[in-house]
């Protein structure tokens, strides 16, 4: 390709002319016009062949184009968005497939977001764009969101992950948007998210799986379940997030990795921090199990290995405590998150002091932690049954 074209002697900036412009004008061999748009763009997106899909007419027209580009691009648009603007609609560089590797490599670039966040969004465009194969920004409409939305569907996935796809996908149409006001971003069709059964272990069943647990692995669970913090979080403590004079311990990070070498620690999921007493049965396992000696060690070390929990260890662990209890398996978040804040609730404490507790942004948040209404209606069927029966059989007396 580089030997097709030759220069036509246009510069890229006539001091006589009060505007700049873009690229070099160049012909081919069979002497078609075109801009030329190297180093800044490569590959064949580097040239601009018509007018919007109409040939080049003369030189002038193809500089009064590349002085557009110039223009836009003064005003804030990305060279390659600029470029765009003239191109035929159904253009390669048009389509949303390279919109989205172009916002690929723009977060990348940018940094900014955390590794497990990134290989999502990443996972997202390899696994589930491929609707959008040769459809261009214009194409997108509420009708088109929808039939996306029922192909996502049929794959199986549940409301979650479409909700959190459509998340994506929005953040991507905003990112155009602010690199083309013109562009009015469609309405999207709201996804039907179905809440999952959240099942809790009576507080005698918590005290009797904490029991069956071997002593030297039983701490991280105590942190769990006195704390009611989650299990990333619990994992990530190092000791020095406990103080041991003030008996208190800081959370203030998550570990977002499954495997204990080589950990990702980030934020919390809510993004809070707070800082908890310590209860004397944590603080007396701790005195007993944990050297203070090393600061950026794990507070709750796996005894076996001497490193992080593997996020599948303590799930193991909690799992054949249940079955040697005798108490019917709940996953150890559900057992001890969960549980730990509906008894609580029972108990009266207050939703804000409860919010207080799991670091919640949103009383929304916690009230989604305690007990439903459908489990509240449960509980008030049965003392009501219990009621009329007492009061039949006095009467029978």
């Amino acid at each position: 390709m580089a030997n097709s074209f030759h220069t036509t002697g246009i510069p890229t900036y006539d001091p006589a002319c009060s505007r700049v412009m873009r690229g070099k004008i160049r012909r081919n061999k069979d002497g078609r016009l075109f801009l030329d748009f190297w180093p800044d763009l490569k590959d064949e997106g580097r040239f601009l062949w018509s007018d919007r899909g109409k040939s080049f007419r003369d030189e002038e027209q193809a500089q009064w184009v590349g002085e557009e580009v110039h223009s836009l691009e003064a005003k804030g648009a990305p060279l390659i968005d600029a470029v765009g603007a003239f191109r035929p609609v159904r253009s390669k560089p048009n389509l949303i497939s390279s919109k989205l590797e172009v916002y690929r490599l723009g977060l990348i670039e940018d940094g900014e977001l955390q590794p497990y966040t990134l290989d999502g969004y990443m996972s997202i465009i390899r696994c589930h764009c491929d609707y959008w194969d040769g459809k261009v920004m214009i194409d997108i409409s509420y009708d088109e969101l929808d039939k996306w939305r029922k192909k996502l569907i049929a794959k199986g996935l549940k409301g979650k992950t479409i909700k959190s796809i459509f998340a994506f996908f929005r953040g991507f149409v905003r990112d155009h948007r602010q690199r083309n006001p013109k562009y009015i971003i469609p309405e999207f069709p709201r996804i039907k998210k179905v809440q999952p059964a959240k099942p809790r272990m009576p507080l005698d069943q918590l005290v009797r799986v904490l029991a069956a647990i071997p002593e030297e692995d039983r701490g991280i669970f105590l942190c769990m379940a006195y704390l009611t913090i989650r299990p990333g979080e619990a994992r990530a403590i190092r000791v020095d997030h406990y103080d041991w004079k003030a008996g208190t311990l800081d959370v203030s990070e998550a570990l977002k990795t499954q495997s204990g070498d080589n950990p990702v620690v980030g934020s919390t999921k809510t993004g809070a921090e707070g800082t908890y007493p310590v209860p004397d049965d944590l603080r007396r396992w701790l005195a007993k199990h944990t050297s203070l000696f090393n600061p950026q060690a794990p507070l709750f070390p796996n005894p076996r290995t001497g490193k992080l929990y593997k996020r599948a260890v303590p799930t193991d662990i909690w799992r054949n405590a249940c079955k040697a209890a005798d108490v019917e398996y709940v996953a150890v978040y559900a057992a001890t998150k969960r549980s730990g804040m509906t008894a609580l609730s029972e108990a009266g404490l207050s939703i804000a002091d409860i919010q207080a507790m799991g670091r919640h942004s949103a009383e929304r948040m916690t009230r989604e932690y305690i007990v439903d209404d459908d489990q509240k209606r449960a509980r008030g069927v049965a003392m009501l049954a219990d009621l009329i029966d007492n009061q039949r059989n006095q009467m029978d007396e």
